[in-house]
């Protein structure tokens, strides 16, 4: 279960891939996820990826991280490879 800001940052997310906000359609979103450890970060990420899977656009999502054990655990790159 999220708690409450972590809903607000899932929800910005998913009503752009559902295409909620049609006049930002054509615009590309990025969202810094941040926090420390044990805050969710990665509960969000999971969550994300699976609502994409869903609307078969898991290829729009760029999962990247500062380091190459947390890119690993959220299935991503550091951004030093992605970029």
């Amino acid at each position: 279960m999220l708690n409450e800001e972590q809903m607000i940052a899932f929800t910005i997310l998913k009503n752009f891939v559902y295409g909620l906000y049609p006049e930002n359609a054509k615009k590309q979103v990025m969202m810094l996820i941040y926090g420390a450890g044990g805050t969710g970060k990665t509960k969000i990420i999971h969550m994300l990826t699976d609502e994409l899977e869903k609307a078969e656009l898991s290829p729009v999502l760029a999962r990247t991280a500062t380091t190459g054990v947390a890119a690993c655990i959220i299935g991503g790159v550091t951004l030093h490879s992605w970029a």
